[in-house]
């Protein structure tokens, strides 16, 4: 991620890596910081709503949520999330 700063692919790694983890607070920082610089990504953007949903955070996982659908209104990932 230091190496390529405007990369956001390495920061949704990280994020994935910390949520695979189960340290979904520290999923989302990197999460967050992927979508500052691809901010219309919904694999992301549910991911860092169900970051948020695990952090004991709905409303902001509710909040995100419709920013992925906002991005793509049929996104299966999302839509199944909110279900």
């Amino acid at each position: 991620a230091q190496q390529n700063p405007q990369d956001a692919t390495p920061r949704t790694q990280l994020g994935n890596m910390y949520f695979d983890a189960e340290k979904y607070t520290d999923a989302a920082k990197w999460y967050e910081a992927s979508l500052q610089i691809a901010p219309s990504n919904p694999d992301v953007s549910t991911d860092l709503a169900v970051s948020y949903y695990y952090s004991n955070q709905t409303d902001k996982a509710l909040e995100q949520f419709q920013k992925s659908l906002a991005a793509d209104p049929k996104h299966t990932k999302t839509l199944l999330n909110l279900g």
